[in-house]
């Protein structure tokens, strides 16, 4: 069974975020694709804490895209395991912090570690979870 391009890049995004924190972090990824679960065409990961779930689109995105969601979708994680309430911009700033350089949000208002609008675009949502 081969392993795709963006299984390996969320393997080594989480490879970092251990070093970082020099610990395991509970984590899985995995394809989501029940009909409605992505409703907007820049939905492409959310997370329950534990697994993050990506649509099936995450298999063509760009790998600058794969990091920048995957980063995301692990500081989120990071917060909900430690029970911290946290906004959508907090995962962004602590991703900034983990892995060295921040979450840019491009065209399509799809994170990205390229290049592109940071921090967080003012008009997405900024729930506190």
């Amino acid at each position: 069974m081969s392993v795709s391009v963006w299984e390996i890049i969320c393997q080594q995004e989480l490879a970092t975020a251990e070093r970082f924190f020099g610990r395991s972090i509970r984590c899985v990824f995995q394809i989501d694709d029940r009909p409605g679960a992505f409703p907007k065409r820049r939905d492409f990961a959310y997370t329950d804490g534990r697994t993050v779930f990506f649509s099936p689109k995450i298999t063509s995105a760009p790998p600058d895209r794969i990091r920048g969601l995957v980063r995301h979708e692990i500081c989120h994680i990071l917060f909900m395991q430690e029970g911290t309430a946290h906004s959508e911009v907090d995962a962004d700033d602590l991703a900034l912090v983990v892995f060295g350089s921040p979450i840019y949000y491009d065209d399509e208002d799809v994170q990205t570690v390229r290049s592109g609008v940071s921090p967080r675009p003012s008009h997405l949502p900024n729930p506190r979870e």
